[in-house]
């Protein structure tokens, strides 16, 4: 993927915010609201895309790809966060798993 200021403005609008209030302790993630907006960031990618073909000129082309920077930066973010709490319930799970096995 090309490099793109609005990409990863986008990207780090949405990562940073709920990266620290997964760290806080005070946040606990819904993941499947985390699912539904990925699947709904994909569906409006797939709207501009087919709108694309429609393009009046260059100009709209030009709009078209801005926004669709902005929207994989959000759902790379969103993909990032997914994967970073999958990650912790893992560890949770394997850290729980040995300190069961530890008392017995």
């Amino acid at each position: 993927m090309k490099y793109n200021q609005k990409n990863e403005d986008a990207y780090q609008s949405v990562y940073q915010p709920l990266f620290d209030k997964l760290n806080s302790g005070k946040f606990f993630p819904n993941i499947p609201a985390i699912k539904e907006e990925i699947r709904e960031l994909n569906h409006r990618m797939d709207i501009l895309c087919t709108g694309a073909y429609f393009a009046r000129d260059l100009d709209e082309v030009n709009k078209v790809e801005d926004r669709l920077d902005a929207l994989r930066g959000q759902r790379r973010a969103y993909w990032d966060i997914l994967k970073y709490v999958n990650k912790r319930i893992k560890e949770t799970k394997l850290a729980n798993t040995n300190k069961s096995c530890n008392y017995e």
